[in-house]
């Protein structure tokens, strides 16, 4: 709890004009995505950000399915894989 008031706060301290991109990590366990990820992705999107970028960790056969769910959140920009 209060890492989300945290995060509200400095949302509301960040300058319209940034000069950096966000990018989020995709945690996820047994081939799901945690329940957070569409929290962080709106929390992200409120950054005045265009684009947001996300990053999947595990091996290729593991995160295919992330990957999909992950295509179905408006607003991201690249899904990066490792």
């Amino acid at each position: 709890m209060f890492l989300i008031k945290a995060v509200r706060r400095s949302i509301h301290n960040v300058n319209a004009n940034r000069n950096f991109s966000t990018l989020v990590l995709a945690e996820h366990l047994s081939g799901k995505l945690n329940s957070n990820v569409g929290s962080c992705l709106t929390a992200a999107a409120q950054l005045n950000d265009p684009t947001v970028d996300v990053l999947v960790h595990g091996s290729a056969d593991s995160i295919n399915s992330q990957v999909e769910e992950l295509k179905k959140y408006p607003g991201i920009g690249t899904i990066h894989t490792a």
